[in-house]
């Protein structure tokens, strides 16, 4: 074996480690590339589901904001619905006290306090009412109300211990929420 065949075999030999070197090099570059690629997939993957879960997120908050403001836009239209029939009702109420149907109300009213709290009860109304009911009931202490209130009475026991509040304005707003309900009804037909 001369000196050229050695130098053939090392340079074989060189060119064999340089190709599987090569070959290796190219192998885990390959593998690094991959598995980049299955990252990039995965991290993409999971952006889409996290962005797709954000905008659900988004939408049910801007979707229930929504029904809020239109709830309360419904309740101020209401709220409007009723203070329009209550204010009409209270414009009305300062010729209803001068009819003969009120005095027929406050009649009953006097009578079923009387019933209620006993004949020494004390009985608040206006000085008009007073007036009127001065002959026409028999018990209870007549007494002009200090707060001013449109029409009705109010009363309370001798031992101060029970009353009952027939004013109008009380009444009133024991109709508002039958108010409130037939303006319901209302609105839902208009709908």
């Amino acid at each position: 074996m001369g000196l050229e065949e050695i130098l053939k075999g090392i340079k074989s030999r060189k060119e064999a480690t340089l190709a599987q070197i090569a070959s290796d090099t190219k192998a885990q570059i390959d593998k690094i590339i991959g598995e980049a690629k299955e990252q990039a997939k995965a991290i993409a993957k999971e952006g889409r589901a996290r962005a797709k879960r954000d905008a659900e997120l988004i939408e049910a908050r801007e979707t229930s904001k929504a029904r809020i403001e239109g709830k309360m836009i419904y309740n101020n239209a209401l709220n409007d619905r009723i203070e329009e029939a209550l204010t009409s009702i209270r414009n009305d109420l300062g010729s209803f006290t001068k009819s003969d149907t009120y005095n027929k109300l406050l009649d009953k009213l006097a009578n079923e306090v009387l019933a209620g709290l006993g004949n020494d009860c004390t009985i608040f109304a206006n000085s008009n009412d007073i007036a009127y009911l001065k002959g026409k009931i028999k018990g209870g202490n007549l007494v002009q109300a200090k707060e001013k209130f449109i029409g009705g009475i109010k009363a309370v026991s001798k031992d101060g211990r029970r009353e009952m509040d027939y004013s109008l304005e009380s009444i009133m707003e024991g109709l508002r929420d039958g108010l409130a309900s037939r303006i319901i009804e209302e609105l839902r037909r208009e709908e």
